[in-house]
């Protein structure tokens, strides 16, 4: 999709987007910002700020969002945002709404109105981003804007956890036009896109959802990375929205972010831990996890902390309800599912205990 006016309309999965970044950012910004002098945050395509009805765009969430944990005195370090958009008139636009608001001294903002690429280079050479923990949010129209070796150079930084907007919808709209090619070989990082030429509508889509994800694996060195299907208002998907994180917190607050979404918005989410499983976050997932639990560890002993971890990297569940969804049930079972040892109280699971399962 390409936008050519200054202010669009906010469409329902860019809300629901625009909601997992905020509640991504409730979550980093304290946990980050107890332990470091500084935070980064970065918006690669900013936009105006504002949509045609007023509703707030991806620059405003995030200073909002900011300045209600200041209140609350759950954010005492100095966030340092960037704000990226090349078009002038949305950069004027984007300056008056945020001069519009109460900025605290200890947020800090910048907006350069600037392409993404030419600015991701001064940015890489920046002491912020090679120091501060850094949060990128890339959420372009189209495709050809975020090359792989990109997104390679922002990963060597430091702790760095990112979203981008895979638009599927244009890639494959374009995949076949011989122009495309060295755009497509700059986007994936290689030339196996093209495997998917001779393929059909979801055999298509999985393999380059799958070889994307490959890429961030192998290429840009990304230990955990979660997707998000993105399904428009004509039923079809729009794009992947792609997390990355190389820190097993970050891992455990997505997940998190995406069983707190609202059900009912209208947009769906699939999780591709186990691509031949695609999960819909309904409560019927606790009788799913319990069994995969339970086939998995079947006559071992695990601790409480290798428990969490197999769940958060290896099944697409969080690990919120596992104390009194999961173990508190199984241990209540008649037929005598685990034991625990190395605990003080029946029916609690501390760190340090260990789950015998039977």
């Amino acid at each position: 999709m390409s936008i050519k006016t200054s202010i669009w309309e906010l469409e329902p999965h860019t809300n629901t987007k625009h909601e997992i970044l905020k509640r991504y950012l409730q979550r980093w910004l304290p946990i980050l910002g107890t332990f470091n002098k500084g935070l980064f945050y970065i918006d690669g395509f900013a936009g105006p700020g504002v949509y045609t009805n007023g509703e707030k765009g991806s620059p405003i969430i995030a200073i909002k969002t900011a300045i209600d944990l200041i209140k609350e005195e759950r954010l005492k370090t100095t966030l340092y945002c960037l704000f990226i958009e090349k078009d002038p008139e949305r950069c004027k636009i984007l300056e008056r709404e945020i001069n519009q608001i109460d900025i605290p001294k200890q947020i800090k903002i910048k907006i350069k109105n600037k392409d993404f690429l030419s600015s991701m280079d001064d940015v890489l050479n920046n002491r912020l981003i090679k120091v501060l923990p850094t949060l990128i949010f890339i959420d372009p129209f189209g495709f050809s804007h975020t090359p792989f070796c990109l997104i390679k150079k922002i990963m060597m930084n430091n702790i760095c956890d990112f979203f981008i907007n895979f638009n599927y919808e244009e890639i494959e709209r374009f995949l076949s036009l011989s122009e495309q090619e060295n755009n497509f070989i700059n986007f994936f990082g290689c030339e196996e896109w093209k495997r998917a030429l001779i393929l059909k509508n979801k055999d298509k889509r999985k393999f380059l959802h799958d070889l994307y994800i490959k890429q961030l694996h192998k290429e840009a060195g990304i230990k955990y990375i979660r997707s998000f299907t993105m399904i428009n208002k004509s039923n079809k998907i729009d794009y992947f929205l792609f997390f990355g994180t190389n820190s097993i917190k970050g891992l455990e607050k997505i997940k998190e972010v995406l069983w707190k979404i609202d059900k009912d918005s209208g947009n769906v989410f699939s999780d591709t831990t186990n691509p031949n499983q695609p999960k819909l976050f309904t409560s019927s997932y606790f009788n799913d996890l319990q069994k995969e639990i339970i086939k998995k560890f079947k006559g071992e002993a695990v601790t409480i902390k290798e428990l969490k971890d197999y769940i958060l990297t290896e099944t697409p569940y969080p690990i919120g309800p596992l104390s009194t969804k999961i173990l508190k049930p199984l241990e209540r079972e008649k037929n005598l599912l685990i034991t625990v040892s190395n605990r003080k109280k029946k029916f609690t699971y501390p760190d340090g205990c260990k789950i015998n399962f039977l």
